[in-house]
């Protein structure tokens, strides 16, 4: 990127533009904007801090590698983003199911971090105060919003099983998460400044 576009940021589509032309700036600057988002929802989702961040960094690998998937007419990039997120998150999970038993799957979720060798303390702490921060961020959305992303995201359901569980129509869910997700940003992006 030119000195001219740095002193205005970029906006996200022109970062996926950037990354289509093979821009690492621009992956890095997408990553500024969204990894910790996109580490809160694969942290959620897969409860395992070294496998969020595997997820997270699988995420910005699949924008860069595949960035010509990106749909501008469809969504944002920040939509866009997350849902791949959502999806490498259901992909791990899946992969963990698989690969083990229910009952071991329970018995390593069970073991608390305090407890592990070579956790730094000040580690958890600062996941308990992001977590906080995310469960805060969410709550501030209205209730249709947060009921869906809470189903979507905390629950690993697909699209259509919450429509189907909210008896609403897809395309409404889709709406709600869309633009839940939107809110979302702004306020994730306090924590810590």
């Amino acid at each position: 990127m030119n000195s001219a576009e740095n002193h205005q940021p970029a906006s996200d589509d022109d970062l996926m533009k950037g990354i289509v032309r093979g821009e690492e700036d621009a992956l890095s600057e997408l990553y500024e904007r969204y990894g910790k988002i996109v580490f809160a929802v694969c942290m959620r989702a897969v409860k395992n801090r070294i496998a969020a961040e595997e997820v997270t960094q699988k995420v910005f690998w699949e924008v860069w590698d595949r960035c010509e998937r990106y749909d501008s007419t469809r969504g944002a990039v920040q939509a866009y983003v997350l849902t791949i997120a959502r999806s490498r998150s259901i992909d791990w999970l899946r992969s963990q199911k698989s690969h083990s038993d229910e009952a071991s799957q329970v018995h390593l979720d069970s073991i608390p971090m305090m407890g592990l060798d070579g956790v730094d303390p000040s580690d958890q702490v600062a996941n308990e105060e992001w977590r906080k921060h995310v469960r805060k961020c969410v709550e501030e959305l209205d209730s249709s919003q947060r009921e869906a992303i809470e189903m979507a995201f905390y629950e690993g359901l697909t699209h259509r099983q919450v429509a189907e569980q909210l008896n609403r129509p897809l395309g409404t869910v889709k709406a709600h998460i869309r633009k839940g997700l939107m809110k979302l940003a702004p306020c994730l992006d306090k924590f810590g400044k």
